[in-house]
């Protein structure tokens, strides 16, 4: 039984951080990409040509036109071969390597899309925009050291910017310093008070160093500024369960509709949390078996269900969702069915 509630404490941590990923700030690649691409102009290019590859500025803006247009139509390979072409004959073209980099990044080549960024902040004009996306590239590369350079860049040439804290900060968190990500949070407010996710994550953080009341204090405002966001009503439920309120925490929580509350694992994980401070596995066990008849094809809810019926003491219906879990094809569920149908009636 200890075994299975490590794995449901674990698979809570490992959810919640999804989230917070999400939180995280949201992902901007596909952002940057678009970014990026507006830094591009057709008009007022200067190309520079090779010796030996000549191409005429007409003709590299047409080429760099429909590169463009193929990166619109969401055909990176055909804009890649008619950059190669502009670059071998323009090597100090910033609009064609910004928009190789674009290419290289819908191709699923983030390192080679790094590089041509790096190129275009070489050719110049530096600008915080070009910055701002060579660093989402570089995280997206697992390169958060050159992520974080290019944050702090981009907030020195646009200091007045809260987005450039902000995103500056997912990087200082994803490399252990959370001080910093705090101190970059807070300045990220101190620009843009309506930051709602500013004031999320600063509560997150702070329910990490378990200052429950510091982290009620930030979750209040974020869920000022957007009542209707799930994750901040996520984020104030874990704050009253943390402290000592699960009550209040589940009403908080079952105030949203059935289809929202099932449809997230997230959600799900931190209800049955809980309903397990105030001794309910039943009730937990009631949310997962609902969420999985209505998504019969996730193995991970039957899973839960299971071991939350086991905990309630329903060891019949536990086997029938270890069962379905092991069906759809849970690592795990083979060796609960077993423990189950070993368990003394």
């Amino acid at each position: 039984m200890d075994d299975r509630l490590d794995h449901l404490e674990q698979v809570r941590q490992r959810r919640r951080f999804a989230t917070l990923g999400l939180l995280g700030f949201v992902a901007i690649v596909a952002g940057a990409a678009l970014l990026v691409r507006s830094l591009t102009t057709p008009a007022g290019t200067t190309v520079a040509p090779a010796p030996g590859r000549a191409m005429s500025a007409i003709d590299a803006q047409a080429a760099l036109s429909g590169a463009r247009q193929y990166l619109r139509d969401g055909e990176p390979g055909k804009a890649e071969a008619i950059l190669q072409e502009v670059i071998a004959s323009a090597p100090t073209d910033q609009d064609a390597h910004i928009l190789m980099g674009e290419a290289l990044l819908g191709l699923e080549r983030p390192r080679d899309s790094y590089e041509q960024y790096i190129r275009a902040l070489a050719i110049g004009p530096e600008h915080a925009e070009l910055h701002f996306a060579a660093a989402a590239v570089a995280n997206t590369a697992g390169l958060p050291d050159r992520a974080e350079e290019h944050y702090w860049k981009a907030q020195s040439l646009d200091p007045t910017n809260p987005k450039h804290p902000l995103y500056l900060a997912q990087i200082q968190r994803k490399l252990g310093r959370n001080d910093e990500a705090k101190a970059s949070l807070l300045r990220a407010t101190l620009l843009e008070p309506g930051l709602a996710i500013a004031w999320g994550v600063l509560a997150d953080l702070a329910l990490e160093e378990n200052k429950v009341s510091l982290a009620r204090q930030h979750i209040a405002k974020a869920r000022a500024i957007e009542p209707a966001n799930t994750r901040w009503r996520l984020i104030e439920a874990r704050v009253l369960r943390r402290d000592n309120d699960p009550q209040s925490a589940v009403r908080l929580l079952r105030s949203l509709p059935d289809e929202e509350l099932l449809a997230d694992p997230n959600l799900l994980a931190e209800a049955a949390a809980c309903y397990a401070m105030l001794s309910r596995p039943d009730d937990a066990a009631g949310l997962f078996m609902m969420a999985s008849s209505r998504r019969p094809e996730d193995a991970d809810l039957a899973y839960d269900a299971a071991l939350w019926l086991d905990r309630a003491g329903r060891p019949g219906d536990a086997q029938v969702f270890a069962v379905a879990a092991a069906n759809r094809g849970h690592q795990k569920a083979r060796e609960l069915l077993d423990n189950l149908r070993r368990a003394p009636r």
